[in-house]
Formats: structure tokens, sequence, C-alpha cells
């Protein structure tokens, strides 16, 4: 990704984040370009060698399902998972043969299992369907190929923007019995805990308190009812801004894509400024309302898109 020339090129920033006694690994890996100009981007990877080589293995792959997709997997042979431009989903290698259902998962597909006879290794992508173009390939030599941008899709990057993946890595025994749920859950669900909105509301966390019952109930009876109902009317609007996984790709998934996922298009118009479509993220008002509903709700729905909105803001906007 160098430009020869003009000896200037792309970036790249990756941290690490271990945690004690934890089988697993984050890994934030940041691309940005730094030339003075847009380039079409023909292809980014990362490969990880797995264990020491094997004859055989046995992989599994998410498959935007209930049940994974498992094979055995010779030397000489791959699986592979791939979200093209389109937004399609297809599979190759030893797993050429499946034919994905329309009703699917996304927060179920985006990652793979390499397992040989005692240890194994999974790779997954947060947001891996909503981020496409994407790809996994696992060959049989213990190899993982991470496509952030496959090679069959070709991206215009403008200079200064930037694009933030995290993978997870979890290492495991063969032994271990949950370790393909234990993945899935990981890569897009790790657990957090969070205190209850009365508190923040108690120990003045906000200068401008949660809406909780509590609090509405010390309201006027009818400001009471509305700022209830206002609340009710918000949440729902911000879970059908652009959709998290739980609730399937029929909500919203206009909004995907490498550079879109965690902002939307919004229709502007005078006085605000001038008519025509504008990408809601150039204000912080969309990242705040969804970790402020995710305060008051606990429901993890609000910090993933709202983690998606400030990733979006830090790469893209700013």
């Amino acid at each position: 990704l160098l430009n020869e020339e003009r000896q200037e090129g792309f970036e790249y920033y990756c941290r690490l984040i271990t945690y004690a006694e934890s089988p697993f690994i984050r890994m934030e890996l940041r691309l940005t370009n730094t030339s003075s100009q847009g380039v079409l981007v023909e292809e980014t990877w990362v490969k990880f060698d797995s264990f020491k080589k094997e004859e055989s293995y046995e992989i599994a792959f998410g498959s935007g399902g209930k049940t994974p997709l498992s094979a055995a997997l010779k030397k000489n042979e791959f699986g592979r998972v791939l979200v093209d431009g389109s937004g399609r989903v297809q599979w190759g290698g030893v797993l050429a043969a499946y034919s994905p259902k329309q009703e699917y998962t996304p927060s179920a597909l985006g990652w793979a299992d390499l397992t040989g006879k005692q240890w194994g290794l999974s790779i997954g992508i947060k947001a891996f369907r909503q981020q496409y173009p994407k790809g996994i390939q696992v060959k049989g030599d213990g190899e993982f190929k991470v496509n952030l941008i496959p090679s069959s899709s070709k991206i215009p990057w403008e200079s200064g923007m930037a694009k933030t993946h995290k993978l997870t890595l979890y290492f495991h025994s063969k032994k271990e019995r949950e370790f393909l749920k234990y993945i899935e859950g990981i890569t897009n669900y790790p657990p957090i805990g969070v205190a209850s909105p009365d508190w923040f509301n108690e120990v003045g966390t906000f200068n401008q308190p949660l809406i909780t019952t509590k609090f509405a109930s010390a309201l006027e009876p009818e400001l009471m009812a509305m700022a209830l109902l206002l609340k009710e009317k918000n949440w729902s609007e911000l879970l059908n801004l652009y959709g998290p996984p739980d609730y399937g790709a029929e909500i919203n998934p206009k909004h995907w894509g490498l550079f879109n996922y965690g902002d939307l298009r919004t229709n502007f118009s005078s006085p605000w400024a001038q008519s025509g479509d504008y990408w809601n993220n150039n204000a912080y008002d969309l990242p705040y309302q969804l970790l402020v509903a995710y305060l008051q709700t606990g429901d993890s729905s609000f910090l993933e898109i709202g983690e998606a909105a400030l990733t979006h803001f830090k790469d893209v906007d700013l």
C-alpha cells in the first residue's frame, strides 16, 4: 500500500488487549490513508499461523444461523467465507456446497475455528457482516487469512480517512465443549457491567439526569407521562436507525458497509443546512443519545451501535 513516488502510504496501528487468566486476546487494528490523495485499495489482510503443522484439522465457521458449519480439513484444502461488495455471503473451499438461507443472524457470522489433535484457535471479526466486504479463510497448513478488504472488491479510500477493525483470538483445548459458542459470544457481545440509572442520578454523574421511573415520579403527572412516553419512543427509534445484529438483516441494512456502518444518511434542509443528504455523525448527537440510552436501559444493543457510531466518528468524520 505504499506510494513509491511520494513516499507516502498507509499508517498501521495495532493494539493488543489481554486479560489476566483469560484465554483470549483482543486486537484493534486501524489503517489510515496518510497520503495526500485518495487511492483505490485492492486488498488488505492479516495472516495468523496457528500451531505446529498437522496432517489434518477440524474447522468450524459461524454460519449466520444457530448451527456452525464444520468439516474435516486436509493439508492442501481450505475453507472460506466471503461477504462481497454487494453484501452477498459466499462460501468456498470445503464449504462451497453450503447455501445460506435468507433468514440469519449477522452476529453468528464472521468467526472461524481451526482445531488440531490437542489445541485449537478461533478468530472472530466484530460486526463482520455489517462492515462488508469481508472474508475469512482457513487453510489446511494451519494458516488463517482475515480479509479486511477481499481481493474481489476494490474500495476507494480518501486521504486522511481511517478504518478500525476489532478482532478476537481465542485459544482453547480440543476437550473444551463450548468453545464455538464462546468465540461467537466474546467476538460481538463481551460481558460489560453497568450501574443502575438511578445510581447515576443519585451521585450526580451527569449534569442532565437520566429519565427513570423514579426520576419521572417526582414530576407533575402530565410531565411524567410525557417524559416516559418520549423515552420509550426515543429508544425504539434509536434501535431502528441501522439495526443491531440481534434484529437481523432486515432492519436498515442500507446503512451497512465498510465506511458506512456506525453512521447513517440524513436529509437536511434550510435553515439547518443546504438541502441534501448528509452523514449524521458530523455532530455528536447520535453517539451521545445511544450511550445515554445504554446507561438508562443496560441494553447492550445501544452500547454496540453506540460504539460503532463513535468509531465511525473517529475514523471517517474527523
